[in-house]
């Protein structure tokens, strides 16, 4: 989908903030994937990374939405796939199989909102 959006851009902002875009959500697609067969004390820098291309790739979005660049609807439909990705991100990122690397055992996940 994001090929789609970026494909219908103006060539100059195509092969820049478009092929930037791209990239961001190839990183982040990397960066799960690594921690999805990294073994346990590696995966949460692997989560921390994907969830930084995550917010990038998100900021990126919106300057599209904000610049009027790209069609509304399939704009809203990535957002909305990648609010989904970032909850589940955030929830691995306070579960204990991958380590508790936002709080301590004491604190609240502000991510999930839960007592540990």
């Amino acid at each position: 989908m994001t090929v789609d959006i970026t494909g219908h851009l103006e060539k100059y902002r195509r092969y820049g903030l478009g092929a930037s875009l791209e990239q961001s959500v190839l990183e982040l697609l990397k960066e799960l994937i690594m921690a999805k067969n990294a073994p346990k004390p590696l995966k949460s820098s692997f989560l921390i990374s994907a969830s930084s291309h995550l917010e990038i790739s998100t900021l990126k979005f919106r300057l599209l939405l904000e610049l009027k660049l790209a069609n509304e609807t399939k704009i809203f439909q990535v957002q909305s796939k990648l609010a989904e990705v970032g909850r589940m991100l955030g929830g691995s990122i306070c579960d204990p199989p991958y380590g508790s690397i936002w709080h301590d055992a004491r604190a609240t996940c502000a991510g999930c909102a839960h007592q540990r």
